[in-house]
């Protein structure tokens, strides 16, 4: 169990049938909100994923190489109601070049936003893609990291709020544009590195989701606009989220038709060991997914990666504080009579 100092209404000695105790639990809740969040502290959340791309293919032919690797960023951040200035706007860019015959260059896109509320609430962060390639200049593997990070502070009555995406695609085909040969397989994983990731309980007051997802299409671009366009099929997605319930994961195996797809792990089994990293602090590198995708047949296939992050929180005024304190007292107080009225 984690340790977390707040108090919420699935917290202590509380049944459905007795709605004063819940209700007093509740107003315990907001009169010391501590925690992990409370107004003027600020809570910082950090996502990072790395998502790779293996090959495999015979001797009889070798897959052409598409160059620029292009993806796209966004980030958007809301305080008291105030969006920042890049709220949602895309930013394209470059991961990933190649020159013939062996010079790989990785890039970096990123997008930030930041914004300042009327109440004194601040929200940052940023969307960070990173392409890199290892291995033999075609025959070797390509590697998306993704890492988000959101900053909140909210003052007492305000609210605030972040969100990143990140969308990456990444194209195959062979170098004579012939059908895929047969026996072909793309590898895949998802690694959640410790370094990248800062996963903390946001407590009673706020909740936060990160979600990792790939899709796949029998199409050859790196382009994120044409790529979605093409209404590319579900590979997987797994995300991870907290709130007042306590951390939760929830893993998606997709089935896209005409790619066979193995998962080295059942759904349970990669929840299972994705919410266990999380609760002890993802304290070393977590290979979260892995599998094959078998991509024999088709004249191309793309794989497309997509990172999402939000962060939101809210604290009430200081009035409600003392409203709530008071409505708890008088609970208390006919509680007592009415067990005094049954002595």
């Amino acid at each position: 169990m984690r340790n977390v100092k707040h108090y919420s209404a699935n917290h202590g000695n509380c049944s459905i049938g007795q709605n004063w105790r819940l209700l007093c639990t509740i107003s315990v809740s907001l009169l010391f909100p501590g925690g992990a969040f409370a107004a003027g502290e600020p809570f910082f959340l950090e996502a990072s994923g790395t998502e790779s791309a293996t090959w495999n293919f015979p001797l009889s032919g070798s897959f052409l190489v598409v160059t620029p690797y292009t993806a796209t960023a966004l980030a958007g951040a809301k305080a008291d109601g105030t969006t920042g200035s890049s709220y949602g706007i895309p930013v394209p860019g470059t991961k990933l070049t190649y020159t013939p015959p062996n010079i790989w260059t990785p890039g970096t896109v990123v997008a930030g936003d930041n914004a300042s509320g009327t109440l004194g609430s601040t929200s940052s962060g940023s969307t960070v893609i990173q392409g890199n390639h290892t291995g033999p200049n075609v025959a070797g593997y390509n590697t998306a990291t993704v890492s988000c990070t959101a900053n909140i502070n909210v003052a007492p009555g305000g609210s605030a709020s972040f969100f990143g995406n990140a969308r990456d695609p990444y194209p195959f085909q062979m170098q004579d544009l012939s059908p895929i040969p047969a026996g072909t397989l793309l590898s895949f994983s998802l690694t959640l590195p410790a370094a990248g990731n800062s996963l903390t309980p946001i407590g009673s007051l706020g909740n936060w989701s990160v979600t990792y997802a790939s899709y796949i299409a029998d199409i050859d671009t790196s382009d994120v606009d044409t790529f979605y366009a093409a209404n590319p099929a579900l590979l997987y997605s797994l995300t991870l989220s907290d709130s007042s319930a306590g951390y939760a994961v929830s893993f998606v195996p997709g089935a896209p038709s005409g790619f066979p797809v193995t998962f080295s792990k059942t759904q349970s089994q990669i929840e299972a060991a994705v919410l266990a990293a999380v609760q002890g602090g993802l304290s070393s590198d977590l290979t979260a997914v892995s599998g094959e995708i078998d991509v024999s047949g088709h004249t191309s296939a793309t794989i497309g990666a997509e990172g999402d992050i939000f962060v939101a929180g809210s604290i009430p005024e200081p009035s409600t504080f003392a409203l709530l304190g008071l409505g708890t007292l008088s609970l208390l107080a006919y509680d007592r009579r009415r067990r005094q009225a049954k002595a």
